[in-house]
C-alpha cells in the first residue's frame, strides 16, 4: 500500500514474519519496527550527529497516564513509552493504520487526530535524540557529563528548599546542551527533511507537518521566564540547535557540544 512506503519501508513491510516475531507480542513488534525507522531517517538525514547506541525498548500500552522517557544503564539506553491506549487484539497491521488523538499537545491539537505510526515514530526519535545527545557529550566533553554528575549528587544530598534551588539552576545552565533543544531542534529538521523527501507519500508528510505545527504551538505558549511580560518563549530557547544547523549544518550543533563553556551559560 502506497501509505505504508514511510515509516515502513518496503524490506519490511514485504518480508514474512519471523518465528520470533510470531513469539512476541504485536505492540512490541510495532514498537522495534517504528524505532528502527527513527534510527534509519536519523542516520540518512543527520549522518554526522548520529550515533549507534544499544538501545531497550519498553513499550507497554492500557496505562493510566502517558507517560515516555529514558534513562541510561551504564552506555544502554533505556526507552520507556506507556500510552494510555488498548492495544490487546490489534495486529501490527492494524497499529500502523490507527488514527488516534494527541497525546501530546492537546492543549493546542483539542479533538485533532494523527496516524498513531507519525506519533510514535516523533516520540522514539525525541528520546534516542537525547540518548545520541548525551552519548556526544560524553564523546567531546566529559568534564560536562563531570559537572553534572557532581551537581545532580549535590542536589540528592540537600534538604527540599536547597534542592528546589538547585534543580532550578540545573534546568537554567545545562538546558542546551543537555535539556531539551537538542531532541525538539532535531525534530524540526526531521521534518523539513521528511517535507523534502520524494521517496515519502503524502499522507506521510502530512502528519509529519502537523505533529510539528501543534508542537510548534504549544511550545509558543509556554514564556520561558516566569514574567509574564516576558517575550520569550520555550521555542526561542529549544530552536537553538536549529538555528545553529540552518547556518552551519550538522558541524555547527558539533561545533557547540565540543566548544560548549558551561560555567558561561550559566550566569547568562
Amino acid at each position: 500500500m502506497e501509505s505504508e512506503k514511510f515509516f515502513f519501508n518496503k524490506k519490511t513491510s514485504q518480508n514474512p514474519e519471523t518465528q520470533e516475531n510470531k513469539e512476541k507480542e504485536a505492540r512490541e513488534v510495532y514498537a522495534n519496527e517504528i524505532f528502527s525507522e527513527a534510527k534509519d531517517k536519523l542516520r540518512k538525514y543527520l549522518p554526522n550527529f548520529y550515533r549507534d547506541i544499544p538501545t531497550k525498548l519498553d513499550y507497554q500500552d492500557n496505562a493510566e497516564d502517558f507517560k515516555i522517557n529514558y534513562h541510561f544503564e551504564g552506555e544502554n539506553l533505556n526507552i520507556n513509552i506507556r500510552p494510555p491506549e488498548n492495544l490487546s487484539g490489534k495486529t501490527v497491521d492494524d497499529l500502523k493504520k490507527i488514527e488516534s488523538n494527541f497525546l501530546v499537545f492537546q492543549d493546542v491539537a483539542e479533538n485533532e487526530t494523527i496516524l498513531k505510526k507519525t506519533q510514535d515514530f516523533f516520540f522514539l526519535t525525541h528520546e534516542y535524540i537525547h540518548g545520541i545527545n548525551r552519548t556526544l557529550l560524553k564523546e567531546y566533553r566529559p568534564d560536562i557529563i563531570q559537572i553534572i554528575e557532581v551537581k545532580r549528587k549535590e542536589i540528592e544530598e540537600s534538604d527540599e528548599a536547597k534542592k528546589k534551588e538547585l534543580q532550578q539552576e540545573e534546568r537554567n545552565s545545562i538546558f542546551p546542551v543537555l535539556g531539551e533543544s537538542s531532541p525538539i531542534s532535531i525534530e524540526r529538521i526531521m521534518v523539513e527533511k521528511i517535507l523534502q523527501d520524494e521517496t515519502i507519500n503524502g499522507q506521510e508528510k502530512d502528519n509529519a507537518r502537523r505533529f510539528w505545527k501543534n508542537h510548534e504551538k504549544s511550545l509558543l505558549l509556554k514564556k520561558l521566564e516566569d514574567d509574564p511580560k516576558s517575550k520569550y518563549s520555550e521555542l526561542d530557547e529549544t530552536m537553538i540547535y536549529y538555528k545553529l544547523y540552518q547556518k552551519f549544518g550538522e558541524k555547527g550543533i558539533l561545533d557547540f557540544i565540543k566548544n560548549f563553556e558551561f560555567e558561561k551559560l550559566s550566569k547568562i
